[in-house]
């Protein structure tokens, strides 16, 4: 019989959320229910699982193979916090796996941004009327943007530019 503690057993890792809705990669999201995945190396025999874990308590089984695994229903908790993996055997003989840091933040930013020019506004001063189409917008905004927040403008709620922000003013090129 392979014993679990062979150099055979299965050693999981953590590499995704499914709603990462920070930069892509860096586990930051605004989305509590999540799946989370990886991959392992070593081999995941009959009977053995990969269980995720929020708390190190309550453990989520994982749907597992060909190197990779999955487990639906994790919930995170809020504020920064550490995924843990392991691999389990039918006796309940645990090894670790590589886990995963996360920041699950759903507090809106303070900052309120305020359209209030285009660079070439061609009509009236002031009325957005313009014969231009590249500009720079601008604005002003209330509130503090805390350590990455940003301030954004879209002409169509889905492409979204980044502005630079400072001192109660923004502007955003492009």
């Amino acid at each position: 019989a392979l014993s679990f503690h062979d150099s055979q057993a299965a050693l999981a890792t953590v590499t995704a959320l499914s709603a990462d809705t920070g930069t892509a990669g860096d586990f930051i999201t605004s989305v509590a229910a999540q799946t989370v995945s990886g991959s392992y190396s070593g081999t995941l025999g009959a009977g053995e699982k990969i269980q995720v874990s929020v708390n190190g308590t309550t453990w989520i089984d994982a749907t597992a193979g060909a190197g990779t695994w999955s487990a639906i229903g994790v919930t995170l908790v809020a504020g920064a916090g550490t995924l843990s993996v392991r691999s389990i055997d039918t006796a309940g003989n645990t090894a670790a796996g590589s886990g995963h840091s996360y920041t699950l933040d759903q507090t809106a930013p303070s900052a309120v941004a305020t359209v209030t020019a285009l660079s070439a506004d061609t009509g009236t001063a002031g009325d957005f009327i313009t014969s231009v189409a590249a500009q720079t917008v601008s604005g002003s905004y209330t509130g503090t943007l805390g350590a990455g927040e940003k301030i954004q403008v879209s002409v169509n709620g889905i492409t979204w530019i980044d502005a630079t922000a400072g001192a109660g003013a923004w502007s955003a090129s492009g």
